[in-house]
């Protein structure tokens, strides 16, 4: 990979980790219609890693609030992991063979835009410590969903939120705070199938950086925009993006 590449897909990695569009359908479908080559495994730790930094650091208040005072908040936490947690261990590596077919994922766009649009129907009135057990464990269903390359994670989960009546903004920070086990988890099922390889340690180290600032960023954006904003310009992104893959390929 050119220094050129590291930067792009950093940084699209770092945006698309938290704006509802889906970090993996752009990391599938972008590389492949430039004619660059797949991302080497370390890479995709390592932007990983960046994006589960800005998430810690963004959300270090509510962090150090869950743990010392919101216990039960740990236990939603813990309760909305486990759907994704089983879905990728025992179908993982089954799962593995759409994130080589740009047209998978832009079927999983479209099925994730219509997921959103279709939330944004709902009325709300909850708020974050409000959230329920049966809450967690749907909004952890739909987490495990976002599995498949296409269909976005915070989309689906904020979009979940929704329909479960909570507000958008509480939706976010539970969403983003869910981010973190999924990150640790994936990060160490990939470190496991590492082999021995040279590292660019310069291109490591500039795409953890680049992926944990545009994340940052992309976080601040996010949940300023979602205090009044819709999750429906998102939607019609992803729809749009799946029309222009589908007839690319």
């Amino acid at each position: 990979m050119t220094l050129f590449q590291v930067i792009i897909l950093a940084i699209l990695q770092g945006i698309t980790e938290f704006i509802p569009v889906s970090s993996s359908g752009h990391l599938v479908v972008i590389p492949k219609f430039l004619n660059w080559p797949s991302p080497p495994l370390i890479f995709d730790i390592a932007v990983h890693f960046g994006t589960l930094i800005a998430v810690c650091l963004f959300l270090k208040k509510e962090i150090k609030e869950i743990i010392s005072k919101e216990r039960k908040l740990i236990e939603l936490l813990i309760i909305a992991t486990i759907p994704a947690g089983i879905i990728g261990w025992f179908f993982g590596s089954e799962i593995e063979k759409f994130f080589s077919s740009p047209g998978w994922v832009a079927y999983f766009w479209i099925i994730g835009a219509l997921f959103m649009l279709i939330s944004e129907k709902a009325k709300t009135r909850k708020w974050l410590n409000e959230i329920k057990i049966s809450d967690s464990f749907l909004i952890g269903i739909a987490q495990a969903a976002a599995i498949f390359p296409g269909i976005s994670r915070s989309g689906v989960t904020i979009a979940a939120g929704r329909l479960l009546k909570i507000k958008r903004p509480a939706a976010a920070i539970f969403s983003f705070l869910m981010l973190i086990p999924v990150i640790l988890g994936t990060l160490i099922w990939q470190a496991n199938k590492l082999n021995s390889l040279s590292i660019d340690w310069l291109s490591l180290f500039i795409g953890f950086l680049i992926s944990a600032i545009s994340g940052y960023l992309a976080l601040k954006f996010l949940l300023i925009y979602l205090k009044k904003g819709t999750l429906n310009i998102f939607a019609y992104y992803c729809i749009f993006l799946a029309l222009i893959t589908l007839i690319l390929s």
